[in-house]
C-alpha cells in the first residue's frame, strides 16, 4: 500500500519528533564538560549570546506536530579568539543546566526539575524557554565522532566545541553539518578553539 506523500512526510515527521524525546546523551559523540562552578566566567556570557541568536521560538503548530519548529538558525559555526580555559566548560554547564541541577536542593529536587525539563520538550505547541537545556559537549576527531557524524540529529539545542581541530575533520564536520540541518528539529552550534585561520567563522542558516 502506497501512502499519499503528505502522509509518509507527516508520519516521517511524528516519528522525528518521538525520536527526539526518547533518545539521551550521546557521549560516544560528544564528552561532556567538567563542572566549573555556578557561575559563567570570562567571554562566557559573548558566546552564550551567540549561541542563543537565530533559535527561534522552538514551537510547531498544536494540531500538526510533525512540522518542523520555527527556528530561524539551525546551524552555526564560528571561531573564538579566545583561548580554550575554563570558560568554555561554564558556557557549557550554563547551557546545558548542570548549574541549575546542582542548585536544585536535595536529590527529589533535581529529579522533578528533569520532568518538568521532559515535560516542556514534549510540549511540542509551545515556545522553547529562553532557559531550557541544551546538550553541550567537545567534539574529537574519533573513529565513533566520524562514524556518527553524518546520522547526527540533535535531540535539543546543541553546542558542539572542537579544541584544536585537524583542518580536515573541520571541514568535514561544517560540510556535514551544512547538509544535515534540513532535518535538524532544534539549532546546532559549532564553537572552534583554535584551528585553521581559513574558518575564522561561517554562519549557514536554514
Amino acid at each position: 500500500m502506497h501512502l499519499p506523500p503528505n502522509t509518509t512526510s507527516r508520519l516521517r515527521g511524528l516519528a522525528d519528533l518521538v525520536g527526539t524525546w526518547r533518545a539521551r546523551y550521546d557521549s560516544a559523540f560528544m564528552l561532556p564538560p567538567e563542572w566549573r562552578g555556578p557561575e559563567p566566567e570570562g567571554p562566557a556570557a559573548t558566546w552564550r549570546a551567540w549561541c542563543l541568536a537565530g533559535v527561534g521560538h522552538g514551537g510547531t503548530p498544536l494540531f500538526a506536530p510533525w512540522s518542523m519548529p520555527q527556528v530561524q538558525q539551525r546551524f552555526t559555526m564560528a571561531r573564538a579568539p579566545e583561548p580554550a580555559g575554563p570558560w568554555v566548560d561554564s558556557l557549557m554547564c550554563d547551557l546545558d543546566g548542570t548549574a541549575r541541577l546542582r542548585a536544585a536542593s536535595g536529590r527529589w529536587a533535581g529529579r522533578w526539575l528533569r520532568v518538568r525539563v521532559k515535560a516542556g520538550e514534549m510540549a511540542w505547541w509551545r515556545p522553547r524557554p529562553v532557559d531550557a537545556p541544551w546538550d553541550a559537549g567537545y567534539l574529537h576527531d574519533t573513529p565513533s565522532v566520524r562514524e556518527r557524524l553524518g546520522a547526527f540529529v540533535p535531540r535539543r539545542p546543541t553546542l558542539l566545541v572542537a579544541r584544536s581541530p585537524d583542518p580536515a575533520f573541520l571541514s568535514r564536520c561544517v560540510r556535514t553539518l551544512s547538509v544535515r540541518q534540513a532535518v535538524f528539529r532544534h539549532p546546532v552550534r559549532l564553537l572552534v578553539l583554535g584551528g585553521p585561520p581559513a574558518f575564522q567563522s561561517a554562519r549557514i542558516s536554514g
